[in-house]
């Protein structure tokens, strides 16, 4: 059977834009809205809410990384058009995820009163909370079943069709909670449209796939050799989304145990804007993974080299001039969107989180395409490095220095194992070194990244006044530093042919 031709480029680029895009939506959806939120909610208030959605979460966990082994599974079967193989990998995870979303839910539930004891709610929102995890265990159900189809969707490279159902989705939850808000509503009503945005998700992405994928029904059930397949590659993803899950949600916990709720907030509020902008960034680059299966399965090892520096170039490239200006004028951005006094207990931990996002962006090429090629298991030994880096230091350094204690520990944990896998994927899989690829993606950025580290140490940021023209004047920084990217053909890839050809978009 002859195989269907290679993800072409205007296909890359339209699931690249509408990643980025949609996320780019949620970006602006979260700055309007997170303010009234917090001022409605109450400080505590809002960290209980990000608490107990943060459980929804928990589903790329006891997804036992499914999710991720249907992108790579469907992606490399659509090659083949072997559309029996795709069923059978789809209704797998779909039987997993089932069972272990029902158990999550009863534990969610069984367990809810010493739960929010370790979280230290305070007896004035308990009854709400109660309920609303309650709610919560309802909302994890579906996410588990959810998690499935938007990754079969994804696989099939409609990356275009989960973004308007993740965009419409959140647009939908945030004009809703802050409706609810307005009429006076509180914790419980805010959590139950949360519960009722994740269940539409789910529908939405069922009626996707079929529309897309008709080939796909639950009547073929599973077959063995496939589900062995799903869970040999998946087992090894499973461990490395625990080491997310430390960054996105149990951080949250620890800082809850030990500082309260109302201290959640003033992490969860900086986060959620290196977050946005993380995501904006790297959400565009996620379609690296099944192209880079595509490619494993067709032995173009040539695109895929060029795929893997290309990718991180230009990743790094819009990466640095957005952190560092939010490092620059981390004071000032807190201030004029949260207040003075949010802003006073967030402007460091802003800077921190920053520092941290931009580290990461040097890793996320390296580790999607190894995924693709199936490397899950030695990305695994990465990941539990990650975790036993975690349980050393995330409690001492929280119980000692607080957020920033805790931020401090998700810098090291993250960051060295995932720069050490880099190396790794350079030597062995790319026949590369650390130095070339450092010198090949980061050499431009030196001396701005040594500049903007000068101007915090020497407290130079924090005397930033909070106006508007200082927004002005760092939306500029951001758009000299573009151009002098462009004019010096630091990033000529934007429109030369060359660069095309070096991505594999053309021949």
């Amino acid at each position: 059977m002859k195989s269907p031709p290679i993800t072409g480029k205007a296909q890359l680029i339209r699931n690249a834009l509408f990643q980025s895009g949609g996320w780019g939506i949620n970006i602006v959806v979260t700055f309007l809205f997170t303010p009234y939120f917090v001022y409605k909610l109450t400080a505590e208030g809002y960290g209980i809410f990000a608490l107990l959605t943060g459980l929804v979460g928990y589903y790329s966990v006891m997804d036992l990384g499914l999710g991720d082994g249907v992108i790579k599974f469907v992606a490399q079967y659509m090659v083949t058009k072997n559309y029996k193989a795709i069923n059978y990998s789809i209704n797998a995870a779909l039987l997993v995820q089932l069972v272990m979303g029902t158990i999550a839910s009863v534990v969610l539930i069984v367990f809810a009163d010493p739960l929010l004891a370790t979280l230290r709610v305070s007896p004035e929102y308990l009854e709400a909370a109660k309920l609303s995890l309650y709610a919560c265990a309802v909302g994890f159900f579906f996410q588990m079943l959810a998690g499935t189809f938007t990754s079969a969707v994804r696989g099939i490279q409609r990356y275009d069709l989960s973004s308007k159902v993740s965009v419409s989705v959140e647009v939908f939850k945030n004009v809703a909670i802050a409706l609810m808000l307005f009429l006076g509503y509180g914790l419980l009503a805010v959590i139950g449209m949360v519960v009722i945005a994740t269940i539409l998700t789910f529908f939405a992405n069922v009626y996707v796939l079929k529309k897309e994928l008709p080939t796909w029904t639950l009547l073929d059930g599973t077959n063995f050799k496939y589900f062995k397949k799903l869970f040999g590659f998946s087992g090894f993803v499973f461990i490395t989304n625990i080491s997310f899950l430390f960054r996105n949600y149990i951080v949250r916990f620890v800082i809850s145990y030990f500082l309260g709720p109302a201290a959640v907030t003033y992490y969860v509020i900086p986060s959620k804007l290196v977050n946005a902008v993380q995501v904006l960034l790297s959400s565009g680059f996620t379609i690296i993974f099944p192209y880079a299966s595509e490619l494993g399965a067709r032995g173009e090892t040539e695109k895929l080299k060029n795929a893997w520096l290309t990718g991180s170039r230009l990743l790094v490239a819009f990466s640095i001039p957005l952190y560092l200006t939010i490092i620059i004028f981390s004071r000032p951005i807190m201030t004029l969107w949260m207040g003075s006094t949010v802003a006073e207990n967030t402007w460091v931990a802003l800077i921190l989180l920053a520092v941290l996002s931009l580290l990461g962006s040097l890793t996320l090429v390296s580790i999607k395409i190894a995924l693709g090629l199936g490397h899950a298991r030695i990305q695994s030994y990465f990941a539990l490095a990650t975790i036993v880096l975690y349980m050393i230091l995330l409690v001492p350094l929280t119980s000692q220095f607080g957020i920033i204690g805790a931020i401090i520990s998700m810098i090291i944990c993250n960051n060295l194992p995932s720069l050490v896998f880099v190396a790794y994927v350079a030597r062995n899989f790319m026949h590369s070194s650390m130095w070339q690829y450092l010198v090949h993606v980061t050499s431009f950025h030196i001396i701005p990244v040594l500049v903007a580290a000068g101007l915090v140490l020497f407290g130079v940021t924090a005397r930033f006044p909070a106006t508007l023209w200082i927004l002005l004047i760092a939306g500029l920084m951001v758009a000299v530093y573009f151009m002098m990217m462009v004019v010096l053909k630091w990033v000529p890839q934007f429109l030369s042919q060359s660069a095309q050809k070096r991505l594999g978009l053309i021949k």
